[in-house]
């Protein structure tokens, strides 16, 4: 918005202001008493949404980014994706503890874009795999029709 400030989307008794850290908000994961916010080349930041103060954060190396996000209540767990941007094709999908914030990378990934399936614990690729978020197995792989992207 104008002000520079970003406004998520709660219930109106758990509105807060979160200042932005960098110049756009890439995505945002929301659970039951946090929301989980990632910002373009800056941190990953997890807020109490009840007084809307951060609890954690995780800043990705100089030269990557966390694009995507997703919770996960049964794993206790947000999940994200991270890119390097020197490295070409470099993703990783990476597991934050929901209360602490630790990090582990669960694996690589192929592919330059995902969609988190919010049903059964997984994402797929552009490459067409179906990957369980839990440990990064290759579930299945689906006949996606292939094609060189110059620019990806």
């Amino acid at each position: 918005d104008v002000t520079g400030v970003q406004t998520c989307a709660l219930p109106i008794s758990h509105r807060h202001k979160i200042s932005p850290e960098t110049f756009a908000l890439l995505d945002a994961a929301v659970a039951a008493k946090q929301a989980c916010l990632t910002e373009s080349t800056g941190p990953v930041r997890c807020v109490e949404v009840a007084r809307g103060l951060e609890t954690w954060r995780y800043q990705p190396k100089e030269g990557s980014q966390v694009l995507q996000l997703c919770h996960r209540p049964a794993a206790g767990a947000f999940y994200g994706i991270e890119r390097r941007f020197v490295e070409k094709g470099r993703h990783r999908l990476l597991h934050f503890d929901a209360k602490t914030g630790a990090m582990k990378e669960i694996c690589k990934l192929e592919g330059w874009a995902f969609a988190f399936l919010n049903r059964n614990d997984s994402l797929v690729t552009s490459s067409g795999d179906v990957v369980r978020l839990t440990d990064g197995a290759v579930l299945r792989r689906l006949a996606f029709p292939q094609k060189e992207y110059p620019n990806h």
